[in-house]
Parts: structure tokens; C-alpha cells; sequence
């Protein structure tokens, strides 16, 4: 890996453009054209008995073809599809396409979900496993099989923060091109865990949605009614960054960035008043140099858990004194999406900024929101994770 100059503290990261897969498509105008919308996207299975949030007949159909295009890819997690499929078009995009000295970091909670149960199952029952099992339920051969697909030649690398995973994506690409490791990288965040186990485990928790299959609204973050609604949904957004030149056009630049951590009450809860989140937002404020009035939008990790809701509520207004601005959560829409669900919702900011959407809830909420506003030029996105892990990005419109 090539080595480039230090950046200056002045320079500013932006985001060039992005590729992704999830029940709203793949394609930009697609995507915006169903945020607009009343509608939601998630769909009753029949198999799980359960809400999720899948691909569309014809992203399926696309997923097969990249499929059947190397013998190895036969093999792999539905994962690591995802992401090669969203890191094509991230990378074409981005027009990057004769540059190989990119950089990769992809972010995911549960990782290679699918491939990793059936295998123990495998072994479990016959005593055997795949050749293969080895290398590809690791967690790092979603980076790996994407790197190779891309041909990059520079660092790629995957972590798991849980449900912070794809911010800390961002963060380390961030902090990457401002230490000169890199001078371009692609981050974002999958998965992939529409599974019995992994439901299981959801509902065990009691924070999954229990709405029949013909609920008007089975996930519903922030609502009046006092009731646990998480949907599980599958899917990758993967971002080209790189350090803003001048006179070239960007979708967006990260002002801030604010990390934390609280001792969490249990292994799934987080303080009654959120402080992980809290502080996050405040240092990412600090970071971005700005007051709290100058955010337009909060897009909130809100999954739709009436605890979790109030908490993340309640660090909101101990920032902005009660004065919110318009507070969104676009898992009543698509789903929580764990690792990937802020990548997810920083594709809804660059939207945004694009000046193609309008959003609201269809059902009653407790915000109080103001009007959503004709035009941001702020947008903060929290993440909150199992563990009492927080983190909040300020992007602004370039």
C-alpha cells in the first residue's frame, strides 16, 4: 500500500457517490421515488412467519447472474453478493474505474449469517463440513472477495461494531484519507440475516414485531402505541470517499464525526437517557464546529423498541434543548438493517441534499416534528449498538 501525505486538519472529506441494494432497489430515482411514498417495503414470509425486508423479484434475478459468474461466488454468504453487487456500481459511479489503489473498509453486525449456520448445522449432522467452510465464514472474506472482484491492490478490511458498524465504516475511511493511508475508499455496510436462527434470537429478545400479515404498518419507530416492532431487513450501501478537491462537485462532505461508549445496563440495553448517544451527538457538533440549531434533519437509529425509541429520544433533547428538528427513522419504511442500517440511512441524506425528497410518518408518532424542511444543509445520522456502543456523522450539503 502506497503511503500518501498527510492531510492538513483543514481538509475536508467528501463523499463522491454510492452504489446499493435493499427492497427499494438499486436504482437512484427508483429509491427516491419510493422514500416518497406511504407506502412500506417490508413483506410478510411465510417460511419465518415473520416481517422482513428483502430484494425485489428482479434484484434477486440480478444477484443469481453475479452469481453464476465465478465458481467461488456459488459459494459464498448471501453477504458477500450484496456488497459485491453494491461495490460495482459504488466504484462505477464514482467513475473510478481505472484506478486500483482504492481502499476498502465494509462494516456488517451478524456477518456471514447463512453460510456460517448452515455449515454448523452441516457439521452437527453428519460430523462434516465444506472444504471451504473455513475461509468463507470468516467475517473478513466479505472485504477480501470484493477487493479481488474490484482488483484493488490497496488495504480492505471488515469490521463488526453491531448496529454501528457501517459508520464506523465511515469513520475509518474518514480518518484514513486524513492520515494519508489512502487517497480514495470505498465504505459502507451489509447484511444479510433474514434467517430462523437469527429471528429466533430477535424474538426471543421480545423486540420483535408481532403485527399479522395484514398489518397496515408492522414496524412502527417513535409511535404512540406502546409496543415493540423490529423488522429485520437485508441489504448494503457502499460510498466512494476521497479528500475534496477544489472546482470538482461532491454529493456531500462529513463536517462531523462524535464517537461513545457507555457501561450498558445489559448486553442489549442502553441507559434510560441514552449517554453513549448523547455524547456522540455532542462531540460530533463540536467536530463539525457548529451549534445544535444549525441541523436540519436528525435521520435517528430509532429500530422501532419502545425502550430504545424513548432513550435515543430522550439524549435528542438534552442536545437541542427541546427544540428538535424534523426527527426521521426509516426503519418503519425498510426495516432495521443492523451493521448496514446507517449506511442505508446516509444514502437518504444524499438524497436529500438532491433535493428529491419529502418525508413524513403515516401513522401517529410522539416527536411533535416540525414541518420537513424544503431544503438541509445539515443532516445528522445516529447509530446505537448492543453493548452501549454510539456513533453520530454530520454530512452537509458540498
Amino acid at each position: 500500500m502506497k503511503i500518501t501525505d498527510k492531510h492538513s486538519a483543514l481538509a475536508k472529506v467528501g463523499i463522491v457517490s454510492w452504489g446499493s441494494i435493499s427492497c427499494l432497489g438499486s436504482d437512484p430515482s427508483t429509491i427516491a421515488s419510493r422514500w416518497n411514498s406511504c407506502q412500506h417495503y417490508l413483506t410478510w414470509d411465510h417460511q419465518l412467519e415473520a416481517w422482513v425486508s428483502r430484494l425485489e423479484e428482479d434484484l434477486e434475478k440480478q444477484l443469481q447472474s453475479l452469481q453464476s459468474e465465478n465458481k467461488y461466488y456459488a459459494k459464498v454468504d448471501r453477504c458477500v453478493l450484496l456488497a459485491l453487487y453494491a461495490a460495482r456500481k459504488a466504484r462505477a459511479n464514482c467513475n473510478w474505474q481505472e484506478d486500483n489503489n482504492i481502499a476498502l473498509n465494509i462494516g456488517t453486525s451478524r456477518g456471514v449469517t447463512t453460510l456460517l449456520e448452515r455449515n454448523i448445522l452441516s457439521f452437527y449432522t453428519t460430523q462434516e463440513v465444506p472444504l471451504l467452510s473455513s475461509p468463507l465464514t470468516t467475517q473478513g472474506n466479505i472485504s477480501s472477495f470484493v477487493a479481488n472482484d474490484l482488483r484493488l491492490t490497496a488495504a480492505s478490511f471488515g469490521h463488526s461494531v453491531t448496529c454501528s458498524s457501517a459508520s464506523y465504516a465511515f469513520a475509518n475511511g474518514y480518518a484514513w484519507l486524513l492520515a494519508g493511508l489512502t487517497h480514495r475508499i470505498l465504505v459502507g455496510g451489509v447484511e444479510a440475516p433474514l434467517t430462523p436462527f437469527t429471528l429466533a434470537q430477535m424474538k426471543k429478545l421480545g423486540i420483535y414485531s408481532e403485527s399479522p400479515p395484514n398489518a397496515s404498518y408492522p414496524c412502527e419507530p417513535f409511535s404512540i402505541q406502546k409496543k415493540n416492532s423490529v423488522v429485520l431487513g437485508e441489504g448494503c450501501a457502499i460510498f466512494g470517499l476521497e479528500i475534496i478537491q477544489p472546482q470538482k462537485k461532491y454529493l456531500a462532505q462529513i463536517e462531523g464525526i462524535g464517537i461513545a461508549q457507555e457501561k450498558s445496563p445489559s448486553p442489549t440495553g442502553v441507559t434510560p437517557n441514552a449517554l453513549a448517544l448523547e455524547l456522540a451527538c455532542q462531540r460530533a457538533i463540536e467536530h463539525a464546529q457548529i451549534s445544535p440549531q444549525k441541523i436540519d434533519i436528525i435521520l435517528a437509529h430509532a429500530p422501532g423498541t419502545f425502550t430504545g425509541d424513548h432513550t435515543e429520544l430522550n439524549a435528542l433533547k438534552a442536545i437541542f434543548n427541546n427544540n428538535l428538528p424534523f426527527c426521521y427513522s426509516t426503519k418503519w419504511k425498510i426495516g432495521h438493517l443492523l451493521g448496514a442500517s446507517a449506511a442505508l440511512n446516509i444514502e437518504l441524506a444524499l438524497l436529500i441534499f438532491s433535493g428529491q425528497i419529502s418525508l413524513s410518518y403515516p401513522y401517529p408518532t410522539y416527536l411533535n416534528n416540525p414541518p420537513f424542511p424544503t431544503s438541509a444543509q445539515y443532516i445528522l445520522i445516529n447509530s446505537l449498538g448492543f453493548g452501549g456502543n454510539a456513533m453520530s456523522i454530520i454530512l452537509s450539503k458540498h
